[in-house]
């Protein structure tokens, strides 16, 4: 098996995962590649993270979503949005689709990015490695 197959195949289901509303594997494939992930300043754990604590909020388990937030955004700087994510445990879970930025085409924008974020890994990884 080439590399290329095993890495697109490894994307491939996290993908699926995700169109599956789990963010569960592309976290830890952002564990994995933390240190690539950085040399293209991916921003891919922050849009998983805030998408996970969506879909607890959705399924109304707010005190999850809560304890949740706590262990997963503080390593992150972007106050703002973090407090804006955090107002929605005031709203009713079945109102959220009614707000334009929190539609369910989050997911389809979570696997353009996966995809894209991947394809630089390899390529940035393949010219380190030429070089």
């Amino acid at each position: 098996m080439s590399v290329e197959y095993s890495i697109f195949s490894e994307i491939d289901k996290i993908v699926e995962s995700l169109r599956q509303k789990e963010t569960t594997p592309a976290l830890s494939w952002c564990a994995n590649n933390k240190s690539k992930l950085a040399k293209v300043n991916a921003i891919i754990k922050f849009k998983l993270i805030k998408q996970q604590f969506l879909e607890l909020i959705k399924k109304e388990q707010l005190v999850e979503a809560i304890k949740f937030s706590r262990e997963n955004f503080k390593e992150f700087t972007n106050v703002d949005e973090i407090q804006e994510i955090m107002i929605l445990t005031a709203i009713r879970p079945d109102r959220l689709s009614t707000i334009p930025k929190y539609k369910v085409k989050a997911y389809n924008n979570l696997y353009v990015l996966i995809y894209y974020i991947s394809i630089l890994i390899y390529y940035i990884g393949f010219i380190i490695f030429i070089i």
